[in-house]
């Protein structure tokens, strides 16, 4: 709390003293008039309590003192400091006034508060805003930004580790810094893979890759010879069950077809005699239009439509 202050602060010194000691007796009674101080033997000014006191005998001799203990109703003012704010220690006789006055030097340090170029020594305690250049140690929470900021006391670097790994040079904050980060490796060596088997972790790296098996003729054919009748990649002979034209490369429900063979449902051999061909069932599936093995057929010199007649499909779905 500092120097401590109190209106009509006044009592009589108990016994005498010389100009040496530091502590001395006040009437109990009036004790507490003064206020509590609890500095014990540090130095002032001190953010603990203290205050001052002024000494001044029958003849006129002052002496002020700083005293720096008393406890509540105590009479008994020890840890002082004698001969302060510029006085000279002196020696008192009992009955001598002590009184609690405010001295030059506080109203000095009052009046220099507003301006701009104080001067704190110890340790002070602000409770309002502070405006001006601050130079030493501050201890407590500091709000709002610095108008400049020169330098960090001592340099720091900023490090990363895990998947990227980074150090970056010492800074204090005067410069910009930049290095490299490097990424770390997998296990997957550097090169091209064809045909690639490659495994790939939850944060997207390859952490594995081979070079697998290409695609060839026999590969195909293998693959086609063992495919079941219908199924996606194969060809079937069928018809369009819509008395339409349908051009190549139309892709068609499997509904709309019918499993046909690769003879005409309906044509003329030797002298017009008409062979029909049984209708099969409708695949699954979509189907492409690859070609015709017949547009239309003829029957006694009659054209007839072309819907019963097979075409070359390919299962796209």
């Amino acid at each position: 709390m500092a120097q401590q202050f109190k209106n009509n602060a006044r009592a009589l010194l108990v016994s005498s003293i010389n100009s040496s000691v530091t502590s001395f007796v006040i009437e109990s009674a009036k004790a507490d008039l003064f206020p509590v101080a609890n500095v014990g033997s540090s130095s002032l000014p001190s953010a603990n309590s203290w205050f001052k006191a002024t000494l001044q005998d029958s003849s006129g001799a002052v002496e002020i003192v700083a005293v720096r203990t008393r406890t509540a109703g105590s009479g008994v003012c020890s840890n002082v400091i004698r001969g302060y704010d510029g006085t000279t220690a002196l020696a008192f006789v009992a009955g001598t006034v002590v009184g609690l006055r405010i001295t030059a030097a506080d109203i000095q340090t009052a009046l220099d508060l507003p301006g701009q170029n104080n001067t704190f020594t110890g340790t002070n305690t602000f409770t309002s805003a502070i405006t001006g250049n601050l130079t030493g140690n501050v201890t407590g929470n500091v709000t709002g930004n610095a108008g400049t900021a020169t330098a960090l006391a001592t340099g720091r670097t900023i490090a990363l580790t895990g998947d990227v790994t980074y150090t970056s040079p010492s800074f204090d904050g005067t410069t910009n810094v930049t290095a490299a980060a490097t990424l770390a490796n997998t296990a997957v060596s550097a090169g091209s893979y064809t045909t690639a088997n490659i495994t790939v972790d939850s944060k997207g790296r390859i952490t594995a890759a081979s070079t697998g098996t290409g695609v060839t003729t026999a590969t195909v054919l293998n693959a086609t010879a063992g495919a079941a009748v219908g199924a996606v990649g194969t060809y079937a002979f069928m018809s369009y069950t819509t008395n339409s034209v349908v051009a190549t490369g139309t892709s068609i429900a499997g509904s709309n077809l019918r499993y046909r063979s690769a003879q005409c449902a309906g044509g003329r051999f030797g002298s017009g005699n008409y062979v029909s061909t049984p209708e099969g069932g409708a695949p699954s599936g979509t189907w492409m239009l690859m070609g015709y093995i017949e547009g239309s057929y003829e029957y006694n010199g009659v054209n007839v439509n072309n819907n019963n007649c097979p075409s070359l499909w390919l299962r796209v779905s």
